[in-house]
């Protein structure tokens, strides 16, 4: 698809941008001479759609007519199961940056960010639309109050 360069793009962008002064927490401190660790991951979380019909784009399977019977009380199970993988994957530290694909829109980040209990860790979101026909999109999530954002474009391929 060529997405995936995107989000390699983002993720570096935002690697450069990470800074040892951005860290608040004490037990995040790197030792002296020591860099700092974060932790990044990438998830494809296969057709985050939300229940809203998208006139422009072919996402009918995902609503609750459509073949996939995509209903709120679904969505919110995934955006929860999505939640505890994120939680787990980071052990008592959540995901400094999270790379993401396959997700419909920047609406459903922000239902996952502000809808769960990822709430608390203040994440921010960069997303760009996609040409997929489908409106599948990749997008990044960094943790502000470890990661620096300095800025990012879109990459057309």
């Amino acid at each position: 698809m060529g997405y995936s360069y995107t989000v390699a793009f983002l993720m570096l962008i935002f690697t450069c941008g990470m800074w040892p002064d951005s860290y608040h927490e004490q037990e995040r401190l790197p030792a002296p001479n020591q860099r700092p660790h974060y932790r990044i991951m990438f998830y494809n979380v296969e057709n985050l759609f939300d229940t809203r019909d998208n006139p422009v784009t072919d996402d009918d399977q995902f609503t609750p007519a459509g073949g996939m019977h995509w209903t709120y009380k679904r969505y919110k199970t995934k955006l929860m199961n999505i939640c505890k993988v994120i939680v787990a994957a980071g052990g008592w530290h959540p995901p400094d940056v999270i790379g993401f694909c396959e997700v419909e829109n920047d609406s459903v980040l922000h239902d996952l960010f502000e809808n769960t209990p990822l709430s608390k860790y203040h994440y921010k979101v960069v997303h760009y639309d996609s040409p997929d026909r489908r409106g599948i999109d990749v997008a990044l999530a960094y943790n502000r109050q470890t990661v620096e954002y300095l800025f990012s474009r879109k990459i057309k391929t």
